[in-house]
């Protein structure tokens, strides 16, 4: 099914009134809803994780807020929901991808392994911190690291002010710089925008 060029409040909008017109939202977001997913459970079980998120806006609709050209952000949060009841039926820690730098081709050999050596330590702990984090904090961050939605919009994704999120984002860097000082030195994860913290 191609895209017919109308904004996501459209379809929705029609989709109220004929359930097939659904299937256009999907051929839109899929892929980035799928990417999201993946980065955040891996390759094995995001199709599932996929088709939840998608089962789920489906069933609810009616919720979406029409004067919302996008349905990004709705769809996103629904993503973060499904993937949060996915890690707890799993009963599994969290697997979380990180996207660290490459290693410049001027690399010798020695020196790409050291490099990936440590980015993997890195990672590891990372996630050891993460997972360790609160969900209301580690929640936004992940969203503006694995997505390109402004910080209204992953407020609008988790049902959050946009300074609240800007907040947590601020909070959840700051510790991991305090735990792995050269944690910006191999990773793009980190926003040299946001330094400030207002306090939610």
């Amino acid at each position: 099914m191609t895209d017919d060029g109308r904004s996501d409040a459209k379809i929705l909008t029609a989709a109220r009134l004929d359930p097939t017109e659904f299937a256009h939202l999907v051929t839109r977001h899929y892929r980035r809803v799928y990417r999201l997913i993946v980065r955040r459970i891996g390759v094995d079980d995001a199709e599932d994780v996929v088709q939840e998120t998608f089962l789920t806006a489906f069933r609810i609709l009616n919720r979406f807020d029409t004067d919302k050209e996008s349905a990004l952000p709705w769809l996103y949060g629904i993503a973060t929901n499904a993937v949060g009841d996915w890690m707890r039926q799993q009963k599994r820690h969290q697997r979380i991808y990180l996207a660290l730098a490459p290693d410049p081709p001027s690399d010798s050999h020695e020196s790409a392994v050291v490099r990936r050596v440590d980015a993997a330590r890195t990672g590891a702990l990372f996630n050891k911190i993460l997972s360790r984090m609160p969900e209301r904090d580690r929640e936004p961050f992940l969203l503006h690291a694995l997505t390109d939605l402004s910080y209204p919009e992953i407020g609008e994704a988790l049902g959050a002010p946009s300074g609240t999120i800007g907040s947590r984002i601020a909070r959840v860097r700051r510790q991991v710089r305090e735990l792995i000082p050269d944690f910006e030195q191999i990773s793009e994860w980190m926003d040299p925008e946001l330094e400030g913290d207002q306090d939610d």
